[in-house]
């Protein structure tokens, strides 16, 4: 059976480097376009039955499914990935602002699964200023802003749960093996 598999967090909480770790297991990985524009990856994972989609582009530090515009596409994309028989992964802090999320769990209940990173606030704070110090940017970010998105993102995983979704919670290090663990079947 495929799956999608939404990957949420806060900012810095891993979820971009979460998909480049995939990224890097992948023995081919193709690009998706639409026009000019990178909608997307299809990817071959060794000891996977099924073709793995990634929405949206990694060509920045951060990247996933918040580069495709409007958002609605996001949901529209993981319905046809489906239909073609892949996995289909995704990603990013505004696709949780969408109530399109908690629909498309009710639609396809169990075959979704959203993968929470419990990483600990202070590290996903430490983790967006060093991002932002490495571009150059000499000022340090929001807490509060990435305070609230932390708790909207264990919300909207809650959110998810209670519409029919398969919740699991990881911590940093425990995301890799469990998302290939659920690509895998187990």
């Amino acid at each position: 059976m495929t799956l999608a598999i939404n990957i949420a967090g806060t900012n810095g909480s891993g979820k971009s480097h979460l998909m480049r770790d995939v990224f890097g297991l992948a023995g081919r990985s193709q690009e998706v376009m639409v026009g000019d524009e990178l909608v997307g990856y299809q990817l071959t994972l060794p000891g996977t039955l099924y073709p793995v989609y990634v929405v949206g582009s990694y060509k920045s530090p951060t990247g996933g499914a918040d580069t495709i515009k409007p958002l609605t596409l996001v949901f529209d994309a993981v319905r046809e990935r489906l239909a073609l028989h892949h996995h289909v992964l995704y990603e990013g802090s505004f696709v949780m602002n969408q109530t399109k999320g908690p629909e498309l769990a009710a639609e396809l209940n169990r075959k979704l699964t959203v993968v929470l990173l419990t990483t600990p606030l202070a590290t996903c704070i430490n983790s967006v200023n060093q991002r932002r110090r490495e571009r150059g940017e000499g000022k340090l970010t929001n807490t509060a802003h990435i305070e609230s998105n932390f708790k909207r993102a264990h919300s909207y995983a809650g959110k998810m749960q209670a519409a029919g979704a398969r919740l699991v919670r990881v911590t940093r290090s425990e995301a890799l093996p469990k998302l290939l663990g659920l690509l895998h079947g187990d």
